[in-house]
């Protein structure tokens, strides 16, 4: 278990994933610093479901930024009245 009282060991870990061979099977390691105080740990089962979850959450954020682009794309700015710096 790794020691967190000190603040560089805190920096240096903080949500970071490793790998660690414990008898000759992977093992991974996340280390969350900041919200819980803790390490997660799991076998190559576990990584493929964070590595999923994790893509689904990118996914989805990338999609709500394409929704809002296209909102302000759509928007009529023309309602709003004549533009200041148009001639």
């Amino acid at each position: 278990m790794l020691d967190w009282t000190s603040r560089s060991r805190r920096r240096r870990f903080a949500w970071s994933m490793a790998m660690a061979r414990s008898f000759a099977k992977p093992r991974y390691v996340y280390a969350d610093a900041k919200y819980c105080n803790c390490v997660y740990a799991g076998d190559e089962a576990a990584y493929q479901r964070y590595q999923k979850l994790a893509l689904e959450k990118q996914t989805a954020e990338d999609q709500l930024i394409a929704v809002q682009m296209n909102e302000d794309a759509a928007m009529d700015w023309e309602a709003w009245g004549a533009r200041p710096w148009r001639v």
